[in-house]
């Protein structure tokens, strides 16, 4: 089972390895505060269960809100 103890492209990834898998495996996913969560609008969690992005790439780019607020 794949865990996903990390935010960001990592999280994206290891939904898309666990979309590909020929049995379904449940996904661990760390919970923290940790301020502002990569992708909890464009890939929420609901009901326990996570929509894999169709969009090129990993399919999901950071919110803008986030981008903003760390932008250098």
């Amino acid at each position: 089972m794949p865990h996903a103890f990390y935010f960001g492209p990592g999280y994206l990834a290891t939904l898309h390895a666990l979309a590909s898998m020929q049995r379904p495996a449940p996904l661990e996913r760390m919970f923290a505060d940790i301020g502002f969560t990569p992708h909890a609008n464009s890939v929420p969690v609901v009901n326990g269960a996570v929509d894999v992005p169709e969009r090129a790439g990993l399919g999901a780019d950071p919110e803008p809100e986030l981008i903003e607020e760390y932008r250098v």
